[in-house]
C-alpha cells in the first residue's frame, strides 16, 4: 500500500483533505512582452502560471517581474495573453529573463461584439469605440469570490480593479480613471466612481450615501452601513459574458450616466434540444495571513522595561506577569469556502428555457465572520416568425455576519483574555476584541430580485423594433448591537440614566447600544427603440438606432437606535432602551432620454 501524504481540517462538521505541502522553491523572473507586428512593448499583458490565477501584469513599457514559488520551478508553464493576441505558453526551465513576442489573433476581428444594451451588435472590425469582451468561462469561476467582478482583475487593459477586504462589499472598478469627485472626508455621500452596470437590459442600482444623513453616509467607522455589491445579486455560474464600453464613442448612447464607463452583462440562456442538467461543487480553505511576527509576553515585557528604564520611568519597570496571549491566533482561524450550483436547460421548436439554483458560503478566517448567499435564475424565450419575447427573473438572498471587527488589532500579549472571575478582561472604548467578536452582533440581510421582459419584432432584414422593461428591487435589513458587557457598549455618564452607579466609573454608565437600519430600493427602466441596418454594394454600410428611455429610482431609508438596556446579555428591542432615536428618509430620482 502507498502512504497518502495528506492533512485534514475539520470545519463546521466537515472534513476537508488537503495535500501536504512539499518544500517550496522561489525564483525571481522578469522580462518584456512585445508585439510581433511593431516590436513594441504591450502594456497590461497578463503573465499567469498555467492552471492558476497567480501572475503579473506588464507595465506601460511591456515589462514585468514576478516571484515564482513552486516545488518544481523548472516545470512551471507561463501563460501570456492579451486581448486581440494569440495566447502563448512558455516553460520556465532554468531561465530568469524572458523576451516574449505575441502575434495578433487571426480571427479576433470576426467576433460579434455587443455595442449596447438595446440589442445592437457588430463585427469587431466594425466597432468604432473601445469595447472589450470577456467570457465568463475564461475567468476561472472556481475561485472563492463573492461576485464575478472580482475575477476581472488583470483581464482587461485600461480597467483597474480594487477588491474590498470586506466580504460582499462593492469592488471598485475604474474604466476611465477617476470619473467623479470624491469628498475630502472618508464619507462617500451622493457620489460614485463606479461604472453603469446593465444585466440583461436591467440597470442595476448602487448603494450610495444619502446626503445630510449621518446614518446612511457609507463611511468607514464602526457605525457605518454594510454596503452590498450589486453584482452579488447574480450567481457567478449564471453569467455568460462581459462587454466593457470604455471610451466616449462607445458609451455615447448613455450620456452622463456613462461618465465612468459601461459594463453590459449577458446571462446564460436556454438552447434548443433535450433537457440537460449541470451540477458543480467547489470547496476550499482559507487561512489568515499575518505579515508581522509578534513578541510573546516575556519578550514584550522585556522591551517595555528597557524603554521605561531608558526613559527614567523606573517605577513602571515591572516583572513579567506570566501571561502570554496570542491575540492574532485567538481572533483568526481556518476559514471554509463552499459553492454548490445546479441548472437545467432545454428547448423545443419555438421556446427555450433555463433555470438554476446556487448556494455559496464563505466562513472567513476571522472567527464569527461569514457571508452566505442563495441565487436563483429563470429565463424563458419564445420565438416565432418575426416576433420573439423573453423573460428573465433572478431572485437572491444574502446574509452577512461580521461582528469580529478587531481581528487585526495588535494588543499587548501580557493582557489576559479573561480576569480571575472568568469574565472577559475589559477594554475601555473599543472593547476586548474577543468579547466583541462573541458578544456583539453585526448582521445584514438582503432580499433582492432582478427581472426583465423584452419583446422584439423584425419588420425586415433592415428594420427591427425592440422594447424592454427592467426592474431591480432590494430590501436590506441591518442589525448592529454593541454589548454592554464589553467596552464597545459603554457611552459615558448620564445622571438621569437608570444605570447610574458612580460618576467616577471609567467604563461609563449607559451600557449597550443597538442600531436597526433598513434600505428599500426600487429601480425600473423602460426603453423602446427602432434599429436600421443596410449594406450598399460590398464595401458600404449604414446603421442607426432611434429610441426613447425612461427610468426611476426610489430608496426608502429607516433607522432606529437605542442606548442603555437593563439586560446586557442578549440584544433587546430598541423600544426598551433608555435613549431612543428614530429617523426616516427618502431619495428619489427619475430621468427620460431620447437617442
Amino acid at each position: 500500500t502507498k502512504k497518502l501524504e495528506i492533512n485534514y481540517i475539520i470545519k463546521d462538521k466537515q472534513i476537508v483533505f488537503v495535500d501536504k505541502k512539499p518544500s517550496i522553491q522561489s525564483r525571481e523572473i522578469s522580462g518584456i512582452v512585445k508585439s510581433k507586428s511593431d516590436n513594441t512593448g504591450i502594456p497590461n499583458a497578463t503573465i499567469l502560471i498555467k492552471g492558476t490565477k497567480k501572475g503579473a501584469i506588464t507595465d506601460f513599457d511591456g515589462k514585468f517581474s514576478y516571484l515564482i514559488k513552486d516545488d518544481n520551478i523548472n516545470n512551471v508553464i507561463l501563460e501570456i495573453s492579451y486581448l486581440g493576441y494569440q495566447t502563448k505558453e512558455i516553460v520556465v526551465g532554468s531561465k530568469s529573463y524572458f523576451d516574449i513576442t505575441l502575434e495578433e489573433g487571426a480571427t479576433s476581428l470576426d467576433e460579434i461584439v455587443i455595442t449596447s444594451s438595446y440589442g445592437t451588435a457588430k463585427l469587431k472590425e466594425e466597432v468604432v469605440g473601445s469595447i472589450a469582451t470577456v467570457k465568463a468561462k475564461d475567468l476561472g469561476l472556481e475561485q472563492p469570490v463573492i461576485s464575478i467582478d472580482e475575477l476581472l482583475e488583470g483581464q482587461v487593459a485600461g480597467v483597474s480593479i480594487q477588491i474590498s477586504s470586506q466580504l460582499g462589499e462593492p469592488v471598485k472598478i475604474d474604466i476611465r480613471g477617476q470619473g467623479s469627485i470624491t469628498p475630502l472626508n472618508s464619507n462617500i455621500v451622493g457620489t460614485s466612481t463606479q461604472p453603469l452596470i446593465i444585466i440583461d437590459g436591467i440597470i442595476l442600482s448602487e448603494e450610495i450615501g444619502l446626503d445630510g444623513n449621518n446614518f446612511f453616509d457609507v463611511g468607514t467607522g464602526n457605525l457605518s452601513e454594510n454596503i452590498l455589491n450589486p453584482l452579488a445579486k447574480i450567481g457567478i455560474d449564471d453569467i455568460e459574458s462581459f462587454n466593457i464600453l470604455k471610451d466616449a464613442a462607445a458609451v455615447g448612447l448613455y450620456g452622463a450616466d456613462a461618465a465612468n464607463g459601461v459594463i453590459i452583462i449577458t446571462t446564460k440562456k436556454g438552447r434548443k434540444g433535450k433537457l440537460s442538467f449541470t451540477a458543480s461543487n467547489q470547496i476550499g480553505v482559507t487561512t489568515a495571513f499575518n505579515g508581522l511576527k509578534y513578541l510573546n509576553g516575556e519578550q514584550y515585557q522585556t522591551v517595555i522595561n528597557e524603554y521605561n528604564a531608558n526613559s527614567g520611568n523606573f517605577q513602571n519597570v515591572q516583572p513579567w506577569n506570566g501571561v502570554n496571549t496570542d491575540w492574532f491566533n485567538l481572533l483568526n482561524t481556518t476559514g471554509l469556502f463552499s459553492r454548490i450550483n445546479f441548472s437545467a436547460s432545454g428547448g423545443v421548436k419555438n421556446s427555450t428555457y433555463r433555470a438554476s439554483l446556487g448556494y455559496q458560503k464563505t466562513a472567513e478566517a476571522q472567527i464569527n465572520n461569514s457571508f452566505e448567499k442563495i441565487n436563483a435564475s429563470f429565463s424563458y424565450r419564445y420565438n416565432k416568425d418575426k416576433f420573439d419575447a423573453s423573460l428573465v427573473f433572478s431572485p437572491s438572498l444574502a446574509l452577512k455576519k461580521d461582528p469580529n471587527k478587531l481581528y487585526s488589532f495588535a494588543l499587548p500579549p501580557t493582557i489576559p483574555v479573561k480576569d480571575e472571575n472568568g469574565n472577559y478582561t475589559r477594554f475601555d472604548t473599543f472593547g476586548n476584541p474577543l468579547a466583541v467578536a462573541n458578544q456583539n452582533v453585526s448582521d445584514a440581510t438582503t432580499i433582492a430580485f432582478l427581472t426583465s421582459l423584452q419583446a422584439n419584432y423584425t419588420f425586415s432584414d433592415r428594420l427591427k423594433f425592440s422594447t424592454l422593461f427592467g426592474l431591480d428591487y432590494s430590501d436590506k435589513d441591518e442589525d448592529r448591537y454593541f454589548s454592554g458587557l464589553n467596552g464597545s457598549g459603554d457611552f459615558g455618564t448620564d445622571n438621569d440614566s437608570p444605570f447610574f452607579r458612580d460618576p467616577t466609573d471609567s467604563f461609563g454608565l449607559v451600557k449597550g447600544r443597538r442600531m436597526l437600519r433598513n434600505r428599500d430600493t426600487r429601480r425600473w427602466n423602460w426603453n423602446a427603440s427602432l434599429a436600421y441596418n443596410n449594406t450598399f454594394g460590398k464595401n458600404h454600410m449604414i446603421d442607426g438606432i432611434l429610441g426613447i428611455e425612461a427610468r426611476k429610482e426610489k430608496v426608502n431609508f429607516g433607522y432606529a437606535m437605542g442606548k442603555g438596556f437593563d439586560n446586557e446579555s442578549v440584544p433587546q428591542p430598541v423600544e426598551t432602551a433608555f435613549e431612543q432615536d428614530y429617523q426616516n428618509d427618502i431619495s428619489e430620482s427619475a430621468g427620460r432620454s431620447l437617442f
